[in-house]
């Protein structure tokens, strides 16, 4: 018997050590390959500039405060790089993969747990997450943990649990605004207790469930203002600058779920709903709540970004395990065969939104990256040279933004006055050297300077991905006042899988 137990025990430690080196591995393949995303320059020069207000006045200076101290540590420890820009992010990233493991292990059982992060380690979402120099990862963890120590508090009514879950709140509010959502999931919650009495806890009475509920509608009431403030904010400003980015929001929140796992989901939360399993009802608001409320947003045409449901992943993927486990204990004969290719079936969207990401889709990023190494390696002799980036996917503004930075992280030795950006091809200097940048597909009508391009410039460099189902393709154009140059048709093409 204790032979038996002993087994089990190693068993199940070596399978999630197992896992937790599989995620690391897939979290650290091609980190430092991959171009950077625009909010990653943007941690980057906040932290080296000591800034703390990287995006707009509706963040105070403590937002993110947390996040950014660390990457101070980071660039003092291994000075300034991808993977020291990158590092905590993708530490969160595989850390979450043993640490979620244990409380979901006790909110359901070993099979559950292990069949969770199982889908946590391979998840695209997730995956994408740890390789971008941004909070997420942290703020995912601080969420979840906080989520589960308040239904704890609730099922056990130790003060503990309370304090852990006010702090845990607190500091995910200070990560990113979002994390506001914690009191109103939690307050939610409380209500629907309150409401559906069948799902009640004898342990804890409605008088202090009366309580809790007032001091979170209070908290919701302060927190909501400043939340739909930031997304606001956003709002105006890309509306004035490149327009919303918001309308394709369901779209890429089901492309990086997978809808495989969402429907699965569904029916472990109707399975425990039918249940009267209060896990059922506090995974349910977790991961609708959020959903219906930035939907609300997006109806309104207010920008938010897919990225603000992030913190969702753990309850989806818990609902879908319980879902299959579920179907396993209800079946009599042929069990690993069927769960099996259930389990195959759910994750196969993932597995190969995995191989995209890895391949054609180039770490869900544009190759800005490589085109400006590309450009370096023709300019060293070449002061006078000119180099802009043609505003396509982003905001003139931003897109300046993304060249200068670009040029400083990749030392390319320009200097302001080259890196330039003009309003019009009017303003283009034609007696030097101009190097033009576009990022993704050409408009359908070409003008400004895209007609400039094709009348004046060649192509010389193309660098191919994807971005989900969008052509992310990168262009390198030259125009030479040197009539030979001109003639030059010459293009390098770099395939689209690296």
């Amino acid at each position: 018997m204790k032979s038996s137990v002993q087994t089990r025990f190693w068993g199940e430690y070596t399978t999630l050590g197992v896992l937790t080196l599989f995620a690391a591995a897939l979290r650290c393949y091609k980190i430092e390959e991959w171009s950077y995303f625009i909010d990653e320059l943007r941690s980057w020069e906040s932290t080296l500039n000591a800034s703390f207000l990287p995006l707009s006045s509706a963040l105070r200076p403590s937002r993110q405060l947390f996040f950014w101290l660390m990457m101070k540590v980071s660039f003092s420890t291994f000075g300034v790089s991808t993977i020291a820009l990158r590092l905590f992010p993708f530490v969160f990233g595989v850390a979450t993969i043993p640490l979620v493991y244990f409380p979901i292990k006790k909110l359901f059982d070993t099979r559950v747990a292990l069949l969770s992060v199982f889908m946590l380690a391979v998840s695209p979402w997730h995956i994408y997450m740890s390789q971008m120099a941004r909070w997420y990862t942290l703020l995912i963890l601080l969420m979840f943990f906080a989520l589960i120590a308040f239904y704890n508090f609730i099922e056990s009514s130790k003060p503990t649990y309370f304090l852990l879950y006010a702090t845990l709140s607190f500091l995910a509010f200070a990560t990113h605004l979002t994390g506001g959502f914690v009191p109103m999931i939690a307050g939610t919650y409380v209500l629907l207790l309150l409401v559906m009495r069948k799902f009640q806890s004898k342990s804890i009475s409605s008088k202090t469930l009366w309580i809790i509920l007032t001091i979170h509608v209070v908290l919701a009431l302060m927190l909501l203002p400043e939340l739909m403030d930031f997304i606001g904010a956003w709002t105006t400003s890309e509306k004035e600058l490149s327009g919303s980015w918001g309308t394709d929001f369901g779209v890429k929140v089901a492309y990086h779920v997978t809808p495989s796992i969402a429907c699965i989901a569904l029916v472990g939360l109707a399975l425990l709903l039918k249940r009267q399993d209060r896990r059922g009802l506090v995974l349910t608001v977790y991961c609708f709540l959020p959903l219906l409320a930035l939907t609300f947003a997006v109806i309104f045409h207010l920008n938010v970004s897919a990225r603000y449901l992030f913190f969702i992943l753990p309850p989806v993927l818990l609902a879908a395990s319980y879902a299959l486990v579920y179907l396993w204990d209800q079946m009599q004969t042929n069990r690993p065969l069927i769960i099996c290719g259930l389990v195959g079936v759910t994750m196969l969207p993932a597995l190969q939104a995995n191989y995209l990401y890895f391949t054609s889709e180039y770490g869900y990023r544009d190759r800005l990256r490589e085109a400006m190494q590309f450009i370096k390696e023709r300019t060293a002799d070449a002061g006078n040279d000119q180099v802009f980036c043609v505003p396509t996917m982003f905001s003139a503004y931003d897109t300046q933004f993304l060249c200068k930075a670009m040029a400083r992280v990749e030392n390319m030795g320009l200097i302001a006055q080259q890196l330039i950006a003009p309003s019009s091809p009017g303003e283009l200097d034609r007696r030097r050297k101009i190097w033009a940048v576009t990022l993704g597909r050409v408009p359908g009508n070409p003008h400004g300077f895209w007609k400039w391009l094709a009348d004046n410039a060649h192509l010389v460099a193309e660098f191919g991905a994807r971005r989900g189902n969008e052509d992310q393709t990168t262009k390198v154009y030259l125009y030479s006042p040197n009539a030979m140059d001109r003639e030059a048709k010459e293009v390098v093409i770099s395939p689209t899988t690296p």
